[in-house]
């Protein structure tokens, strides 16, 4: 926990979102199942965890930047 509690607070925001996200999409993938092609259910599931994850992995690596380049001054 020592690592997860040296994050900044976006990077802890995104690894929360992530772990959510991860299980939700194995739920979804799981349902969708029973009405289609396992390909089909897998990229959707998929698509969705991308859609989630990518805004939030850009705001945590936006933070992390300003947090490095105020470390610089």
């Amino acid at each position: 926990m020592k690592a997860y509690d040296s994050l900044p607070p976006m990077a802890k925001r995104l690894t929360k979102w992530a772990a959510i996200g991860f299980a939700a999409a194995v739920v979804l993938a799981a349902v969708l199942m029973v009405f289609v092609d396992f390909w089909v259910a897998f990229f959707i599931a998929l698509g969705l965890y991308l859609a989630l994850i990518g805004p939030l992995n850009a705001a945590a690596r936006r933070e992390h930047l300003e947090i490095l380049r105020s470390k610089e001054h």
